[in-house]
């Protein structure tokens, strides 16, 4: 239900922030996400081999809450994407509930597939009609 209020926010404060204040709109660009979503399929499960398999499993191993672990894995991971600011809070927020759900059902190949759909799913969807600030979204070897 946090996840549901969470993303409920999200929608409600972009879209008063896109339409209401700035007057801009929103264009689906499907041909986008879908070669956003194709090219970090391989790339997420990568980063899941390293943050989940590797260091979730060794933080796992020395704190007994689950929780504590999954946020020093986060913590770890948004780190990781220090130079994309914007981004390295959404890992964060991102990180803990993949390392939970890594602990629970420890399925890599799910999680880099999860870990590509996110990264395409914001290619789909263009703000038009206004002007953008600019944020860095990108890190790793070919950005």
């Amino acid at each position: 239900s946090y996840l549901i209020v969470g993303w409920l926010f999200i929608w409600l404060a972009g879209g008063w922030y896109i339409f209401v204040i700035n007057g801009g709109w929103v264009e689906l660009n499907p041909a986008n996400g879908l070669k956003g979503v194709g090219s970090y399929i391989l790339w997420g499960t990568l980063q899941e081999l390293l943050f989940l398999s590797y260091f979730n499993t060794r933080i796992r191993k020395g704190f007994s809450s689950p929780l504590l672990s999954a946020l020093l894995t986060a913590m770890i991971f948004s780190i990781f994407h220090l130079r994309a600011y914007a981004l390295m809070f959404l890992c964060f927020g991102v990180g803990i509930i993949w390392a939970l759900i890594f602990q629970a059902a420890p399925n890599l190949m799910l999680l880099g597939i999860a870990h590509g759909i996110s990264a395409g799913f914001g290619a789909t969807f263009v703000v038009k009609g206004m002007t953008m600030f600019k944020l860095k979204m990108s890190v790793g070897p070919f950005h």
